[in-house]
Parts: structure tokens; sequence; C-alpha cells
């Protein structure tokens, strides 16, 4: 880890912290003045997501040093949708979703691959059209490319089920944990995303 840019560290941790959060929910909430303190501390995990010092692209040349800032970027997002839609119910923050949606897919095509699952798990996991499913399946493609002892076929078959529970859903109101849950639920082995 200690070779690792600051901003990995930062997200790493932030990460940990998110996962044990999202684990935690029940404990917290049966806790007194459990509601509170989980909405105090999933709005000072935002800020600290939103706030992480992530390089900014600096133009749209195809340069190492964009390339990682693209990828922090894209996983920050990842970090902040996954923490936002784990608690929809509490943050209530519609507008900020679609704005990170937006933002992440348009990420993606400039992307010229992603080791990491995570991001690109979350990040399919918002994908409604068509257009954003193949985005996210191009980025795996190339990704595969470059990283080829790792396997993408579970991320993939996850991710498809994931768009058909979507699909087959329609306008009901299955919650993200639930529909993640479920999905995971029925895989062979526990995908490493990070």
């Amino acid at each position: 880890m200690t070779h690792l840019p600051p901003p990995v560290c930062s997200i790493l941790s932030l990460l940990s912290q998110i996962c044990d959060i999202v684990d935690r929910v029940p404990e917290e909430l049966e806790a007194e003045d459990g509601l509170e303190n989980l909405k105090k501390y999933l709005q000072i995990l935002d800020w600290r997501v939103r706030t992480l010092a992530v390089p900014k692209v600096k133009d749209e040349n195809s340069d190492a040093a964009n390339r990682l800032a693209l990828l922090l970027q894209f996983f920050q997002l990842a970090m902040l949708l996954f923490l936002t839609r784990s608690f929809e119910s509490l943050t209530g923050q519609s507008l900020r979703m679609q704005q990170y949606v937006s933002r992440a897919f348009s990420i993606i095509p400039a992307l010229k691959h992603c080791k990491q699952h995570f991001p690109i798990y979350v990040t399919g996991c918002e994908a409604r059209t068509d257009e954003q499913r193949i985005a996210v399946l191009d980025l795996i493609s190339r990704t595969e490319k470059v990283d080829s002892p790792r396997s993408y076929d579970a991320l993939k078959k996850i991710l498809a089920a994931v768009w058909v529970q979507d699909d087959l859903a329609g306008e009901s109101s299955t919650s993200y944990r639930e529909k993640l849950s479920t999905v995971m639920s029925h895989c062979e082995f526990v995908l490493s995303l990070v």
C-alpha cells in the first residue's frame, strides 16, 4: 500500500468504511438514536468521498496522468453511487444520483481499461439503456485485452443478472440492496470486486 499514490490509499480506506457501514446497518438502527447517528455518518462519508483529492483531467489527450485521473474519478463516482444507492431511503439524493450516473457513463468511453471490478460493477448496475450496457461491456472487453490473467466472466454474468432483474422489475420498487443480494446469492462464489 505504501507505493500507491495518496488518492488511491484514501479511496481504499473510504471504500472499506462504506462497505463496513453497509454491512453494519441493522446494528446501527437497533441502537438508541441509531437512525440519526447513521444519517450523520452517511453525510460525513458522502462529503469525504466527494472531497477526495482526485486529480483533474487536464485536457482530452491520453497521457498517463490523465488516464489515472479518469480512473480515480471513475472509482470515486462508483463509491458515491454505491453509498447513495445503498442508503437511498435515508439520503434522498436523486438529483445527485443522476449527476453521478451521467458523469460515470461519460467517463467510460474515455477509459482505455479498468482492471478493478468494483467501479465497473457499480456503474454497470446503473445501466438502464442498451447503449449504457454496451458501453460497460466494451470497457470490460478493452480491459480483458490488457488484463488477461484476471477473468471478467463472472462480472459479466452478474451484470447480466442485474440487468435482467431491472428489466423484469420495470417500475416496481425492489430496493437496491434486495436486488444485489438476490443476484449475489445465486453466485457460486463471491466475486472479488476490488
